[in-house]
Parts: structure tokens; C-alpha cells; sequence
């Protein structure tokens, strides 16, 4: 998981205001085989700690994703 600070920008009345926002991505490698992997990238618009419920759900769908062994 790494959470990092994006610049956002909204125009009011022809002005732009940028601003910074945390943001969260979460990577989770899936091994396929002895030579390939699956990358799962999952995307949470604020920053996230490791209790969080929406990252919890984030990873269990990657997880999900995973070939039955």
C-alpha cells in the first residue's frame, strides 16, 4: 500500500484554485506460474491506515483474484 499527495484543481468563476489531497494505492502481486504474475491495483481517494475497512475490502477482492492452487 502507499499513500501519497496528489494536486487537484477546481475553477470557480474562471479562477483555477489547486489544492493537494492524500490519496491511497494499493499493489498486490498474484503468483500464476514459476515464470508470470498478475499485478491488482486498487485505488482509494483518500489516504488509508492498514485497519481501514475499504482497504480491507480492496484487498480482499485482489486476493480473490488469485488462481486456486
Amino acid at each position: 500500500m502507499r499513500s501519497y499527495r496528489v494536486r487537484l484543481g477546481e475553477t470557480r468563476g474562471g479562477t483555477t484554485i489547486h489544492y493537494f489531497e492524500r490519496v491511497s494505492r494499493v499493489f498486490v502481486i498474484l503468483p500464476i506460474d514459476s515464470g508470470s504474475h498478475a499485478l491488482c491495483t486498487g485505488y482509494l481517494e483518500y489516504d488509508v491506515q492498514m485497519h481501514d475497512g475499504e482497504l480491507q475490502k480492496v484487498l480482499a477482492v485482489c486476493q480473490s483474484l488469485a488462481p486456486l492452487r
